[in-house]
Formats: structure tokens, C-alpha cells, sequence
């Protein structure tokens, strides 16, 4: 997707565990309420990067961008883009912790 890049400065905390069943690495971040996951390590971080990417980008095209920056702490780097101008978000960097089991009770 083309469009203005847009630096996001924040801090953003995940988990990440591996999930027993399938083996694969599975990020949780509670306060967006936010998943990911990867077969390696390496590949929940990229999924993760990308998954924060299109949070923000959807908050921008629902008009809710300000709230969510606004509600994390966060901000952007640079001059705001306008409404309707077509953007890529550079999420903030997360902050990874390894746990040794899932943060999740299974249903």
C-alpha cells in the first residue's frame, strides 16, 4: 500500500508463549486487546509489527486515530495527516515479554 508514512512514537507491551498444541509462538497484548502469532519468533514479531499497523490504520479511517493515540500514550512523530489522506502507519516499537505459558484461560 502506498501513502505517507507515518512514525508512531509509544510503548506498547505484548506476551508472547508457545502454544503447547500447535507448537507455533502466540503474542497477546492485553491493553489493545490484540493477537498474533508465527511459527518462529522472528515471524510473531513481523505479525506483530503488522498487526499494530493495521490498529492504527483503521482508528484513522473510523476518524477514532486521536482517541486511540490519545488513550496510550502515544503520539506521532512529524506533521498529522489529514483525514482521507492515504497513510501507512509505522507502529511504535513493541515491547516483547516471553512467558512461559498462555495468558489465556482456554474455553
Amino acid at each position: 500500500m502506498a501513502g505517507v508514512l507515518v512514525p508512531v512514537h509509544g510503548r506498547v507491551e505484548w506476551k508472547i508463549f508457545r502454544d503447547p498444541a500447535s507448537g507455533d509462538y502466540v503474542g497477546v497484548c492485553d491493553p489493545l486487546k490484540l493477537t498474533a502469532s508465527g511459527r518462529t519468533l522472528e515471524a510473531v514479531r513481523k505479525e506483530i509489527v503488522e498487526v499494530l499497523s493495521y490498529f492504527l490504520q483503521d482508528a484513522y479511517q473510523d476518524g477514532d486515530l486521536d482517541e486511540v493515540l490519545r488513550s496510550h500514550g502515544w503520539s506521532i512523530v512529524g506533521l498529522r495527516p489529514t483525514q482521507g489522506t492515504r497513510v501507512r502507519f509505522v507502529p511504535p516499537e513493541p515491547h516483547i515479554r516471553r512467558v512461559a505459558r498462555p495468558v489465556y484461560a482456554p474455553a
